[in-house]
C-alpha cells in the first residue's frame, strides 16, 4: 500500500492557476480569433489563417484543465481521507491519500478507496443539518435528512465527516434548535404542537451513534481534546440546554447480552474510553444554570427534557464500557504500582457515593445505570472468583474494581430514605451481593466495617481476595430493596446459605482435627448474624413505609416482601420457599411494627432451623452430645415428640440426606426448631449455642434500626445504637 502526501494549500494553488492559465488562453484565443476575423478582406479572406492555432490552443486548454481536474481527485480523495479519519494531518500540515498495492494511482481509484463518495455526502448533510436548524425546513425535508444520516450513522467516514464539519457547541444546539422549529407554543393557551414532536430526540440518537463510531476511529490526543471541547461548550454562559441535548446523546442505547444470560441488555454504546473518561471528569464537577422561567413552557414542550443532572447521560454511556467506568471511579495511576487499600480506597468510595448522591435515587434510571456499572465491573473484574496473588498486576486491578463496586453499593444505599430501584436494578444489586458473601457476612455482623474494602487470605492457598462491604445502612437499604423481588431474594439467600454452610463445614473440620471450636463458634455467629440482619433490614423497610403514611396523610399501600428467600429453612429448602410472597398492608406505623415483631419472630425460627441442621449434619456432636440434647427438650421422663423427626433416641441423626421437600416438612421444622433450643458448643456443654445464636441474631436485627424510622448509621468503625447504650449502661 502506499500514502501519498500533499501539501493541500499549495497544491490548491497549483489547480487554481492550471485552471486560471486555461481559462485565460481561451479567452486569449477567444480575442485573436475574433480580430483577425474583423480584419477580413471584402471577399471574406482574414489576414491570418488561426486554424491550426485555434485548434491547438483548444486542444492544449483541455489538456491544462484535465491535469486540474486529476490534482483536484487527489486533493478531494486526501481531504475525504483525512476528514474521514483513515489517515491524521502530518505535524507539517501535510495530508495524504491511500493506494492499495497492486493497484494504480487514478482518479477513479482513489476515489474508490478514499471515501470520496461519503465525505461528499456527509458534507452535504452537514451543511444542510445547520441550514435546517437555523432556518427550519418542512416536515418531510427533515425526514429526507434524517433518514440519510441514520444510514451513515455506523460508517466510521461518515461520521467523522459530520464532526469535522460541525463544531460540538454547534451539534448540540442543533438538537434543541430543530425540535424548536417544529414547536409551535401558545403562551395565551398554554399548549404547545409539533409537526415532528420526537425531533430533537431523534438526532440526539444519531449523533450519539455517531460520535460512539467516529470516537472508536480517534487516537487519544484527539478523543482527549474532542471530549474537552465538549465539555467547553456544555459550560458556555447562555446555553443551559446543551447538556441536556448531550445527556440525550448519550443516553442511546444498544440491545446486547452483556451478561451472557441469553437476555439481551439495554446498555450504552461503545464509545473511544479516552473520550469518555476525559468527558465524565470534567462534566463530574459540571454546574448549570437552570433554563430560565420564561423559556419553561418551550422547554417543557420539546422532545429533550432536563433532568438537572448533568451525569446522566455520562453514567449511561459507561454500562456499555465497563473498563472506562473504572478508570473513571478508581484511575489507574492511584494503583499501578500497589492495590488500593486503607484509607485510599475510603477516599475513592466517598467520591463516587457523592457522584451518586449528587443525583437523584429516586429515579430509577440513575439507580439502575449505576447497578448495571457496578454488576458490570465487578463480574469481569472485581468478582471473587478472580482471586490473584500478592504481587500480581492483577490482584492490583481487582482492588481497584472492589473499590468501585464498593463506592457504587454504599452510594446507592447511602440516603436515609431507601432508594429507588426497578426490577433489574433489584437483581442486579443482588448478583453483586451474591458474589461476594464474605463481605456481606462481615458488613451484616453487628458494628460498621473499618473500611470498604476487606482483604480475606486464604491460608491453604497463599491467596488474597478484596472484597467489597458496606455500612450499616448501605446494606439495610440494598437488602430491603432485594428482598421485593422474588428472583433477586432467592438468589442472595441461597448465595449466603451456602457461604455459610461452607463456613461451619470447614469450621467443624477444624474443630475435629484439634477440638477447638473458636473457628465453629465464629461460623454460627456469622450465619446467625446475616439471617439476624437481613430481618431487621425488612423490618426497616416496612416501619419506614409506614411512618411515611404517617407523617405524610398518604394512603396505604403494600409491600410484597419476599424475605423467606433471604433466609432458607434449611439448605436447598430456598428453592421451595421463596415463591410465598409476604403482601404487606401498611396502614400507619404502629401495624407496620407489629408486622415487623412478626417478620423477627418467623426469621429467628427460620434461622435457628437451618443452623441446627448444618450442625447435626456437620458430625461436631458424639452420639452422648445428641441423646443429652434430645432428653433436654422434654421433661424429665418424655422427649419433645418433634424431635423424633431430626434425630433418634440412639443418637442417630436423621436430617442427613433428607430432599428438600422432606427438610420443609412442617414437623421435621418443629424437631428442629424445638432441638435448636437446646443447642451447645460440643468443646462445652455449658456454653450455649442457642443463647449466642439468639444474643447475635438480636443485635444484627437492632444494627438494621428495625423499630424506629431514622437510616442505621453510615460510617466506617462506628458500632450499632444497640452495642453503644449497652456499653454506657455497663459504665
Amino acid at each position: 500500500m502506499a500514502y501519498i502526501s500533499l501539501d493541500p494549500d499549495g497544491l490548491q494553488k497549483i489547480i487554481n492557476d492550471l485552471n486560471g492559465y486555461a481559462t485565460k488562453a481561451e479567452s486569449s484565443r477567444s480575442a485573436v480569433t475574433m480580430v483577425n476575423s474583423a480584419n477580413s478582406s471584402s471577399r471574406g479572406e482574414n489576414p491570418v489563417d488561426l486554424f491550426s492555432f485555434s485548434t491547438n490552443m483548444t486542444t492544449y486548454k483541455d489538456d491544462l484543465a484535465d491535469e486540474a481536474s486529476k490534482l483536484q481527485a487527489r486533493l478531494d480523495a486526501a481531504k475525504a481521507a483525512n476528514e474521514t479519519g483513515m489517515t491524521a494531518t502530518a505535524p507539517d500540515g501535510t495530508i495524504c491519500y491511500y493506494v492499495p498495492d497492486g493497484v494504480e494511482d487514478t482518479p477513479e481509484n482513489v476515489k474508490t478507496h478514499n471515501n470520496v463518495d461519503t465525505w461528499r455526502q456527509a458534507n452535504t448533510d452537514a451543511a444542510t443539518l445547520v441550514k435546517y436548524s437555523e432556518q427550519g425546513c418542512s416536515p418531510e425535508e427533515w425526514d429526507q435528512l434524517l433518514e440519510r444520516m441514520r444510514a451513515g450513522q455506523d460508517d466510521p467516514a461518515y461520521a467523522n465527516t459530520i464532526f469535522n464539519n460541525i463544531g460540538p457547541g454547534r451539534i448540540l444546539d442543533s438538537i434543541t434548535d430543530i425540535d424548536q422549529r417544529f414547536t409551535s407554543v401558545s403562551n395565551v393557551e398554554g399548549t404547545a404542537y409539533s409537526e415532528r414532536p420526537n425531533a430533537g430526540v431523534d438526532l440526539a440518537n444519531v449523533m450519539g451513534r455517531m460520535l460512539a463510531t467516529a470516537s472508536n476511529t480517534w487516537p487519544e490526543d484527539k478523543a482527549k481534546a474532542y471530549a474537552d471541547r465538549l465539555a467547553d461548550m456544555t459550560q458556555e454562559d447562555g446555553k443551559p440546554a446543551r447538556i441536556d441535548a448531550l445527556n440525550t446523546m448519550l443516553e442511546t442505547s444498544q440491545q446486547v447480552d452483556i451478561d451472557g444470560d441469553g437476555v439481551e441488555d439495554s446498555v450504552g454504546l461503545d464509545y473511544n474510553d479516552t473520550f469518555l473518561v476525559t468527558l465524565a471528569r470534567r462534566i463530574e464537577s459540571h454546574e448549570y444554570d437552570e433554563v430560565p422561567t420564561g423559556d419553561r413552557l418551550r422547554m417543557t414542550s420539546l422532545s429533550i427534557v432536563s433532568n438537572d443532572n448533568p451525569l446522566s447521560g455520562v453514567v449511561h454511556a459507561m454500562t456499555g464500557n465497563r473498563d472506562a467506568g473504572l478508570e473513571w471511579l478508581v484511575p489507574s495511576s492511584e494503583w499501578s504500582d500497589k492495590p488500593i487499600t486503607g484509607a485510599d480506597s475510603k477516599e475513592h468510595v466517598e467520591r463516587v457515593q457523592t457522584l451518586i448522591e449528587n443525583g437523584k435515587l429516586s429515579n430509577q434510571d440513575w439507580t439502575r445505570d449505576w447497578a448495571r456499572l457496578c454488576d458490570e465491573i465487578d463480574r469481569n473484574v472485581g468478582s471473587s472468583e478472580a482471586p490473584s496473588s500478592d504481587d500480581s498486576s492483577q490482584k492490583r486491578q481487582v482492588s481497584a474494581a472492589a473499590t468501585a463496586v464498593s463506592g457504587i453499593l454504599n452510594g446507592l444505599g447511602s440516603a436515609e430514605d431507601p432508594p429507588a430501584l426497578d426490577s433489574e436494578g433489584r437483581n442486579l444489586v443482588s448478583s453483586v451481593l451474591a458474589r461476594h458473601p464474605e463481605g456481606v457476612s462481615e458488613s451484616a455482623f453487628p458494628g460498621n466495617p473499618e473500611g470498604p474494602v476487606k482483604v480475606f487470605n486464604d491460608s491453604a492457598g497463599g491467596i488474597s481476595y478484596h472484597h467489597p462491604v458496606m455500612t450499616d445502612r448501605a446494606l439495610t437499604n440494598l437488602v430491603g430493596q432485594v428482598l421485593q423481588d422474588k428472583n433477586a431474594s432467592a438468589h442472595l439467600g441461597e448465595s449466603m446459605s451456602d457461604y455459610h454452610e461452607q463456613q461451619l463445614q470447614a469450621a467443624a473440620e477444624i474443630y475435629q482435627d484439634t477440638k477447638d471450636s473458636t473457628e465453629l463458634t465464629a461460623a454460627v455467629e456469622r450465619q446467625a448474624a446475616t439471617n439476624g440482619f437481613f430481618a431487621g433490614a425488612e423490618s426497616h423497610q416496612l416501619v419506614h413505609r409506614g411512618v411515611q403514611v404517617d407523617n405524610y396523610a398518604t394512603t396505604s399501600n403494600t409491600i410484597v416482601s419476599y424475605g423467606a428467600g433471604l433466609i432458607p429453612v434449611v439448605g436447598d429448602a430456598a428453592a421451595l420457599v421463596v415463591d410465598t410472597a409476604n403482601p404487606i398492608s401498611v396502614n400507619n406505623a404502629s401495624e407496620a411494627r407489629t408486622e415487623a415483631a412478626k417478620i423477627k419472630s418467623d426469621a429467628m425460627a427460620a434461622s435457628t432451623e437451618q443452623i441446627t441442621a448444618s450442625l447435626l449434619n456437620s458430625g461436631v456432636y458424639s452420639v452422648a452430645d445428641i441423646q443429652a440434647m434430645r432428653t433436654s427438650t422434654g421433661t424429665a421422663k418424655t422427649v419433645d415428640e418433634s424431635v423424633d423427626n431430626v434425630v433418634d433416641e440412639a443418637g442417630n441423626v436423621l436430617t442427613q440426606g433428607m430432599s428438600p421437600d422432606q427438610l420443609n416438612d412442617p414437623n421435621v421444622r418443629d424437631g428442629l426448631h424445638t432441638l435448636g433450643g437446646h443447642l451447645h458448643n460440643p468443646a462445652d456443654s455449658n456454653t450455649s449455642y442457642t443463647l449466642a445464636m439468639n444474643n447475635i441474631f438480636d443485635k444484627a436485627y437492632a444494627t438494621a434500626s428495625p423499630d424506629a424510622p431514622e437510616a442505621p448509621a453510615h460510617s466506617w468503625g462506628a458500632k450499632p445504637k444497640s452495642t453503644q447504650d449497652d456499653e454506657t449502661k455497663d459504665g
